[in-house]
């Protein structure tokens, strides 16, 4: 440089000069320069810093869990980008329901309605454990897969999710019965907001799957024109069932669905499942119960959204070419 030496706690930034008169430094900074050959100044060691030693810190005492603050629950931003770009519209309503509890909707419709008709439209019922949102979130995006399905030319149809709780969309011990909420409550609330309730579509996995099959059941040809369900969550026996399901062999009775496949006669069914599956045998057994054997079939895959997502074109393919005849 021109004679003059630049402390070593400079920062040199992009604004920093470069050339002719290098040894200046222009920047936000204002950093000046020091005297020619300015001796070093050194620093005494603190403990825990170059002498091999390490430092700790003193613990907190642990606090109790009581005291924890609890976390801010996050805001989704998936769904309200989705529905800026246009990809599809979605509702949040509240049902009401004898036990007292929120039942919740998330509703999809893709582009290429028909504005002059009500879109037909088909109910989706979640799995153990799962939610209204489960069919949109980012395990399956079943709005995703309808999207794809209309583009490559299927009829659009509409996609409409509730909330059904752990109940196995029956009647309870408890009080609760989150298959009469789907026919008596859900169904009227969504032909008040413009949707074609005359002949439905049910798609299910496990627990939904059940229920998608046992509801279909219940209203009949009159009331649904497809069933789709996958990975169904079955049982031959009451003892053999998970303790969740049925309030014991009275209830299992009365809601099994084996020797009960004439009920679904008029509707187009569908039942998928992984050769991996624990129920692969037991609805295997079932689709076997069929006068018509149903569409779908048993490929490899085990219980896991990996292999219900893997099945979802084909089911909005089949949504789509049954619940649009006419």
């Amino acid at each position: 440089m021109s004679g003059r030496s630049v402390s070593r706690t400079a920062l040199v930034t992009p604004e920093t000069e470069v050339g002719a008169g290098a040894g200046r430094i222009r920047s936000r900074h204002d950093l000046t320069p020091g005297p020619p050959h300015a001796p070093r100044r050194r620093c005494r060691r603190r403990p825990g810093r170059g002498d091999g030693r390490r430092r700790r810190r003193p613990r907190r005492p642990a606090r109790p869990l009581d005291d924890l603050p609890r976390p801010r629950a996050r805001r989704r931003r998936g769904h309200r980008a989705a529905r800026r770009r246009g990809s599809g519209r979605h509702g949040h309503l509240r049902l009401t329901q004898a036990s007292r509890e929120d039942r919740r909707l998330l509703d999809r419709l893709p582009a290429g309605l028909d504005s002059g008709r009500p879109p037909a439209v088909a109910v989706v019922l979640h799995g153990f454990g799962g939610s209204h949102a489960s069919a949109f979130d980012r395990n399956f995006h079943l709005d995703r897969f309808l999207a794809a399905a209309v583009k490559s030319g299927a009829a659009p149809f509409a996609l409409a999710s509730v909330d059904g709780g752990n109940t196995y969309w029956h009647r309870r011990a408890t009080g609760e019965d989150s298959g009469a909420m789907v026919a008596d409550e859900f169904l009227p609330l969504l032909a008040s907001k413009g949707l074609d309730t005359g002949r439905i579509g049910l798609l299910g996995w496990s627990m939904g799957a059940y229920g998608a099959l046992l509801i279909g059941g219940q209203l009949g040809s009159a009331r649904v024109a497809a069933v789709t369900a996958e990975s169904v969550a079955l049982w031959h026996t009451a003892d053999r069932a998970t303790a969740s399901a049925f309030d014991g062999a009275a209830d299992f009775a009365e809601h099994t669905l084996y020797g009960r496949q004439h009920l679904l006669d008029g509707v187009a069914v569908r039942v998928d499942c992984g050769t991996g599956d624990g129920f692969c045998p037991n609805d295997r057994d079932y689709v076997a119960g069929f006068a018509t054997r149903p569409a779908g079939g048993f490929t490899p895959g085990g219980h896991d959204s990996a292999y219900w997502r893997r099945i979802a074109p084909a089911q909005m393919t089949f949504l789509a070419a049954h619940l649009t005849k006419g």
